[in-house]
């Protein structure tokens, strides 16, 4: 059922990956997002590396090569993680709960992208 997991990592990052090209910083306009806006060429260089790991993801998963997926994986884990750590950043300095949820979310996603990376490279 491992593939279940790599195909929705996959399905997130290029959905997500879509979600940028087609809104550019309107889908951002959150203050929640104002870190992550700060990253050079922003929001695009998101959508980049969540496109990275959706297609080796799916190459991955589908030739059965687990070497991809779990550099895929990995990368997915990366992108979630620093997103977490962007919502991290707004969070401190908000006086409202807005992006706490963020940090949640984001980070439990990370933790399971980075158990699929593991379960990938010990099968290399």
């Amino acid at each position: 059922m491992e593939w279940v997991v790599a195909l929705a990592l996959a399905v997130f990052h290029g959905c997500y990956s879509l979600l940028i090209v087609w809104h550019d910083t309107d889908l951002w306009s959150l203050r929640t997002y104002s870190a992550a806006l700060a990253v050079p060429g922003s929001p695009g260089t998101w959508a980049v590396v969540a496109a990275a790991a959706a297609v080796l993801l799916i190459v991955g998963t589908v030739t059965g090569r687990e070497r991809l997926v779990a550099a895929g994986a990995a990368l997915s884990g990366l992108w979630l993680t620093f997103f977490a750590l962007m919502f991290g950043i707004a969070a401190v300095g908000d006086t409202t709960p807005v992006a706490q949820p963020g940090v949640i979310i984001y980070g439990c996603a990370a933790v399971i992208a980075v158990t699929r990376a593991g379960t990938a490279w010990g099968r290399r």
